[in-house]
């Protein structure tokens, strides 16, 4: 019995599920990363104002289409605790590219973001947003690394001039050095 040759209508289809197959996210499930943050911060002009450092655990889950961001700060005065804030990305995409919400479980942050390159493997985001108790607004520019992300954040006063810069490294470390650093730095 002679094998059938496909037909050219039949291969455009086989091809073209291909090629959705490859630009779907590569799995649906969760994706942890942790990072060691470094940081330091800047007058306008340049001038040093201070460090900071700080962990970061960014948990990516494109089923329910959110980023669950946990940031602990340091702050390098003697006697003074870790600053924690929960920070929740609601994605959204569109034939435009992917958007995100931004909101802290606190209330003290919220944002708009705008993430570039391809879905759940973003290579750019940025975002802008406010704090409450904080004047002005927040803007911030982030790219992925080799070995993590660099991020600079402007905050601006009211007339959008620039207040303070933050320029800032975040290095990927593996979960034991995270779960050692956090431990040391959130004792129970």
């Amino acid at each position: 019995m002679p094998i059938p040759i496909p037909t050219v209508p039949l291969l455009l289809i086989v091809a073209a599920l291909a090629q959705a197959r490859s630009q779907a996210p590569a799995s649906s499930a969760p994706r942890v990363e942790y990072y060691l943050s470094e940081g330091r911060i800047l007058a306008p002009d340049g001038r040093p104002l201070g460090a900071m450092a700080g962990l970061a655990r960014r948990e990516y889950r494109p089923a329910e289409g959110t980023i669950a961001e946990l940031n602990i700060a340091i702050d390098p005065a003697p006697g003074s605790l870790a600053t924690v804030l929960q920070v929740d990305w609601t994605v959204s995409a569109s034939a435009a590219g992917s958007t995100a919400e931004i909101k802290d479980r606190s209330d003290r942050l919220t944002g708009k973001g705008r993430l570039v390159g391809p879905p759940w493997a973003w290579t750019e985001w940025t975002w802008t947003g406010s704090m409450r108790d904080v004047p002005g607004t927040f803007r911030t520019a982030a790219r992925a690394t080799r070995r993590g992300v660099a991020i600079r954040t402007d905050r601006l006063d009211a007339a959008g001039k620039a207040v303070e810069v933050f320029e800032q490294v975040d290095t990927r470390i593996s979960k034991e050095t995270y779960d050692l650093l956090r431990s040391r730095l959130l004792p129970q």
